[in-house]
C-alpha cells in the first residue's frame, strides 16, 4: 500500500495546485494499484477488501475522468470519497497495512 499512499499524496498535491493533468495521472496510477489489490485479495477470499478496492478503483476512475474534463471540483469530491473508502478498509483491517 505504500505506492498507493504516495499516489494519493501526489493526487492531493496536484488537486491543491489545480494541475489537472497531474491529478489524472495520479488517479490512473491509483486505479492500477487498486486493480492489483482487488486481484490479490480475491485470491485470499477477502470479499470485504475486494469490494472496497473495487469501489476505490471506480472512484479513482471518476477522479481521472473529471480531471481530464477540467472539472477539478468533481475530481476533488470523488477523491474525498475515495480516501474515505481507503480509510474504511484500513480501519477494518489494520493488520493488512
Amino acid at each position: 500500500m505504500d505506492d498507493a499512499g504516495v499516489a494519493q499524496e501526489d493526487l492531493r498535491d496536484a488537486l491543491q495546485a489545480k494541475e489537472g493533468a497531474k491529478v489524472a495521472a495520479a488517479a490512473v496510477t491509483i486505479e492500477s494499484l487498486m486493480a492489483k489489490t482487488e486481484a490479490y485479495w480475491a485470491g485470499k477470499h477477502a470479499s470485504d477488501i475486494v469490494t472496497l478496492a473495487r469501489e476505490s478503483r471506480a472512484l479513482a476512475t471518476q477522479v481521472a475522468a473529471a480531471a481530464q474534463a477540467g472539472q477539478l471540483d468533481q475530481s476533488d469530491a470523488a477523491f474525498t470519497k475515495m480516501n474515505a473508502n481507503c480509510s474504511a478498509c484500513h480501519d477494518l483491517h489494520p493488520e493488512k497495512r
